[in-house]
């Protein structure tokens, strides 16, 4: 009987304390509560500071602009189109200053360098960039890349570019079909294109292909340069963040921006 009691009482004794703490424990909810409210106590963004934001990302997208297009380099802005959110922007000045994922040489078809852009760009890429040429042609088991077709290699010592792509473009005086030169041009400008597409590069930049001594007229490769961009564009077949077109004389701009207007009548 003695035992019994005992056992009573100490199993009151338990009950009473376990109570008494229970009592002291705050519940999980408090906790999950007090979080909610404090996440919805946030003061709002005003509008002066979501302002200063904009701002702050417009500086931040002209300076990129800036170092993309090599304006504090002497480069100048002249034109600027947008097809299916792709920018097609006319430049003048120097294709080396520019810092896109790729840039366009306007090659020989030995890959060897020469004048004019392609003697530009060998300068400041270095010398490098011509030994990845000769592997890729002794890789094919040939000497010359046939006109209109187009590799790839890095950038050499150009900073602020991940890749050159080379492409030679048709001789207007050694090719007596110009529907055929037509369409190599053009195979120059679409097989560039392809390659970047393949590298992922969302800025490209091109020279004016063929102009220079292969003495390719002037207006014709304008509108197939700007034309067959245009097309790959708007067919979804690549759509880069911007397409650039970078020309060194007066006589180029005023060509391209005559072909650029076209394309914006139409």
């Amino acid at each position: 009987m003695k035992l019994n009691i005992k056992r009573i009482i100490i199993l009151f004794a338990v009950s009473f304390v376990f109570s008494l703490l229970s009592g002291c424990l705050p519940e999980d909810s408090t906790g999950e509560e007090e979080a909610v409210a404090g996440s919805t106590n946030r003061e709002p963004i005003s509008k002066e500071d979501d302002k200063g934001n904009k701002e702050n990302e417009d500086v931040e997208d002209k300076m990129d602009l800036e170092k993309c297009f090599g304006l504090s380099a002497g480069n100048k802005k002249v034109e600027e189109i947008i097809i299916n959110k792709t920018k097609l922007v006319i430049l003048k000045g120097d294709i080396t200053k520019l810092q896109v994922d790729a840039i366009v040489n306007a090659a020989n078809e030995r890959l060897q360098g020469g004048g004019g852009v392609d003697g530009a760009i060998g300068k400041a890429a270095g010398h490098e960039i011509y030994a990845e040429c000769k592997a890729i042609l002794d890789e094919r088991k040939i000497t010359a890349l046939p006109t209109g077709e187009a590799v790839v290699t890095s950038a050499g010592k150009l900073e602020g570019v991940k890749h050159i792509i080379h492409t030679p473009g048709p001789r207007w005086t050694q090719i007596e079909d110009k529907e055929l030169a037509a369409k190599l041009l053009k195979n120059s400008y679409v097989n560039s294109l392809k390659l970047a597409k393949e590298k992922n590069c969302e800025t490209v930049a091109f020279p004016s292909i063929s102009t220079g001594v292969f003495a390719y007229p002037l207006d014709q490769a304008a509108d197939i340069a700007i034309s067959n961009t245009v097309n790959m564009v708007k067919d979804g077949e690549y759509t880069p963040s911007m397409v650039i077109f970078i020309l060194f004389g007066d006589k180029e701009v005023d060509t391209y921006t005559a072909a650029f207007a076209k394309i914006k009548n139409n």
